[in-house]
């Protein structure tokens, strides 16, 4: 999967927490969306447990890539402590200082595993799901 702006999948936690990130009521929120203020309840009341329609998460993302970067900022932070809060275990993996380092079959460097996620990226700080990855830990010479 390629790099995209927004969140794999968004439901009723990641919409509680953009709207937090945004620092905006409910009823604007909604309004923004493209949903009554009560959907928008229904979605945050009802967290990991529920999906907004695609059309509602095309408009999440949009609302999410278009957003001032300090709010994206936000966004990330508050997801990754609510991640952390709940003891997800690869959150927890993600901030563990020890690395799991792995050889690399080519040429025995070592390398450490980087789990999928949303990254903050570029000099906007956007926010851009990433699928993992292995990364050497060397030193690389400059030429």
């Amino acid at each position: 999967m390629a790099a995209v702006a927004g969140v794999a999948r968004w439901t009723g936690r990641e919409v509680f927490a953009f709207r937090k990130a945004l620092r905006w009521n409910g009823r604007d929120f909604a309004a923004a969306v493209g949903v009554s203020h009560r959907m928008l309840v229904k979605w945050e009341s009802k967290g990991v447990s529920i999906e907004p329609r695609a059309a509602n998460q095309a408009a999440l993302d949009t609302m999410l890539s278009t957003a001032d970067p300090a709010v994206q900022e936000r966004f990330a932070a508050l997801i990754t402590e609510r991640a952390a809060a709940d003891h997800d275990t690869r959150t927890e993996q993600l901030l563990r200082r020890e690395s799991q380092y792995i050889k690399s079959p080519v040429d025995g460097k070592l390398m450490v595993p980087v789990e999928e996620g949303v990254f903050l990226a570029g000099p906007t700080n956007k926010p851009m799901w990433t699928e993992s990855y292995l990364i050497d830990v060397g030193a690389v010479p400059f030429k």
